[in-house]
């Protein structure tokens, strides 16, 4: 999934989701994905450097929910929305 989001192509979302999926409540995936410089990859996006799609605003708020989720499965949080 790492190389994935470094491509920057339009399936980053589906990179994110699928990370999110695997790092929440289980923290190996998140000590693997710290491990692998995830944190490099993850970042971006928060800064609005990824792609989206036709939908702009609709993909961009769910984009920034599952990486707030990553994010707090790092720390060992359960966030609901």
């Amino acid at each position: 999934m790492i190389i994935i989001m470094n491509q920057k192509k339009l399936c980053y979302g589906s990179a994110i989701r699928a990370l999110d999926f695997a790092m929440t409540n289980y923290p190996p995936a998140c000590e693997r994905f710290v491990d692998v410089m995830g944190l490099k990859t993850a970042f971006p996006a928060f800064m609005g450097k990824i792609p989206t799609t036709k939908n702009k605003k609709r993909s961009k708020e769910e984009l920034e929910e599952r990486l707030i989720s990553l994010v707090a499965s790092l720390f060992g949080k359960k966030v609901e929305f």
